[in-house]
């Protein structure tokens, strides 16, 4: 039965009071319980054999021996039918037997001539358990209606015998122990109480700080192991499996799995001002790690904690960090080129309106004008990349354009700026091709893997040669842009870096390793993909997938 529901069947006044309406105390009232019915048993069978024997008139000073030997019987009966009743469950029935052994107790009291016969100290022990188990108004009423038994008692023994004053005082003085009792136990059961909700409330605190210490450990972006003096590992969290590459750490030796960590260890251990260098895990497909060590302890024995980073991420935030920089370091200079910028188109566009400019010269100064808003829509587009929304988010400012006509144009422009020994082909596979892209940065990104290609490609008969090729992919259906050069092309082991920031293959310093990587950024800002694809003959296609290949009419 549930002890909400008992609780429920009390009187109202003494719902609060039980104590064993708290689930928390419900097993700790049980045991008080089931140890009290064993007490009443015993007490009841000792007072049976101390009247059998003939040592109630010796002990206990017995009056009326039919009477107390009557009462003992009645008494022991009664407490093994209690042995059948679940008491624990049912608080009336509880507090109805600790009422039954006040009377009980009243009447051997009465029959073993009132105080001196030491009954009376079985009441109070009978307030004890019963404070023990009944808090508030109603252990004190208990221990009430003991004293009053204790006191009423003596009074109707001394009409039919004499009865000295110290009588009277020893009849007060259990009364006043009745109380006394009741209220101690009830102080020493809140106490306990109080203190078994801070033990449980350090507990729960214990166990939502381990909780919170498993999850901050799994989260963490470093591999983490707990390692003992013998090498095995007592502990793994989730990025230390994904590191390491292995389903399960726990229980597996580091010297088995990653024998330059194991060696790592040892020689920290002797010496740990070591400075640890990164280490190449077991399985070489994985990215070198580098390995943090500190001692700790672990069940009072000291461990070894390891943490791992993949050498890859710290190189990722290492370019985020100079990304940032060269973002706030761009920011900050865009406003200085603006004005400059700004003077030269409107000087330029003064000079156009002059009457005494012949066509050549008008041709001159719309190159600069031109070049003039590129330079203008690089640094935008430059600044937009820094706050750019996440590459498959649709950009808003992206328009329908036909690439054959915007290429034919580019092109035409473009050769304004080579040198004599510097050609350009564009090759149209089908025509009218549209996608949609911002013009500037389609622009931006032409131009720089235009130039790519003429700084890498291999001088034949005195002159550079790029190619662009313009058509639609038979397999996917997207317009695909190719510029192809003839140089040396990117060495296998520099394909994977070649899109990322600060790196470049350029050994004579004039390279910034930005190029490809804002020209990606564009690409991607714009739902385009670029991707490097090595020629068979020797040289460089760098290809630019386009969004859509829908005619937009």
């Amino acid at each position: 039965m549930d002890i909400g529901i008992v609780a429920l069947n009390t009187p109202k006044r003494w719902r609060s009071k039980l104590i064993f309406q708290s689930e928390s105390t419900f097993h700790a009232t049980k045991r008080i319980l089931f140890l009290y019915q064993l007490y009443r048993i015993a007490l009841s069978l000792l007072l049976i054999l101390v009247v059998s024997v003939s040592l109630d008139h010796w002990l206990l000073n017995v009056a009326n021996q039919q009477l107390f030997f009557v009462t003992c019987w009645v008494y022991f009966l009664c407490n093994l039918i209690s042995l059948f009743f679940s008491l624990s469950n049912n608080p009336k029935l509880a507090l109805s037997l600790i009422f039954f052994d006040i009377i009980i107790l009243s009447i051997l009291f009465y029959a073993a001539a009132g105080p001196s016969s030491g009954i009376g100290n079985l009441l109070i022990v009978t307030v004890a358990i019963a404070n023990s188990l009944f808090r508030g108004q109603i252990g004190l009423l208990i221990a009430a209606i003991s004293s009053i038994a204790i006191v009423l008692l003596t009074g109707l023994l001394s009409l039919s015998t004499n009865i000295s004053i110290s009588t009277y005082i020893q009849a007060a003085t259990l009364g006043a122990l009745c109380f006394i009792s009741a209220v101690l136990i009830q102080n020493l059961i809140t106490r306990m109480r109080t203190s078994e909700a801070l033990a449980k409330q350090k507990a729960s605190d214990v166990a939502n700080l381990q909780i919170l210490n498993n999850i901050i450990v799994e989260q963490m972006p470093s591999g983490v192991l707990l390692v003992n003096k013998t090498g095995q590992i007592i502990m793994a969290n989730n990025e230390a499996l994904h590191l390491l590459d292995e389903p399960v750490l726990n229980g597996l030796s580091v010297a088995n799995i990653f024998p330059e960590l194991y060696t790592a260890i040892k020689q920290w251990l002797n010496n740990p001002k070591l400075e640890l260098q990164p280490l190449q895990p077991a399985k070489k497909n994985l990215h070198k790690l580098r390995p943090t060590i500190v001692q700790s302890r672990h069940s009072n024995q000291l461990v070894i904690l390891v943490f791992l980073e993949s050498i890859e991420m710290i190189a990722k935030q290492v370019q985020q960090i100079k990304l940032a920089s060269l973002g706030h370091l761009t920011a900050s200079i865009a406003h200085e080129i603006r004005n400059p910028l700004g003077a030269l188109s409107h000087a330029v566009q003064l000079l156009k309106e002059s009457e005494n400019m012949d066509t050549q010269d008008h041709r001159l100064l719309q190159i600069i004008l031109n070049n003039s808003d590129r330079m203008n829509n690089i640094i935008s587009n430059v600044l937009q990349l820094s706050r750019k929304k996440p590459s498959h988010t649709y950009n808003y400012e992206m328009k329908p354009l036909e690439l054959t006509s915007w290429l034919e144009n580019f092109i035409i422009e473009y050769q304004e700026t080579l040198r004599p020994d510097q050609l350009i082909e564009l090759d149209i596979a089908t025509r009218p091709i549209y996608t949609y892209i911002i013009p500037s940065q389609l622009h931006q990104i032409v131009t720089n893997l235009a130039n790519n290609g003429f700084r890498h490609t291999k001088k034949e008969n005195e002159a550079t040669h790029i190619w662009l090729m313009l058509y639609i992919d038979s397999a996917t259906q997207l317009p695909q842009l190719d510029i192809l050069d003839n140089g040396l092309g990117v060495p296998i082991e520099y394909e994977d870096k070649l899109f990322e920031p600060f790196f470049t293959t350029s050994n004579d310093g004039t390279g910034t390793g930005l190029g490809l990587f804002v020209t990606k950024e564009l690409c991607e800002s714009n739902q385009a993909q670029l991707t490097y694809l090595p020629r068979k003959n020797g040289g460089s296609c760098f290809r630019v997938t386009f969004c859509s290949a829908t005619s937009i009419l």
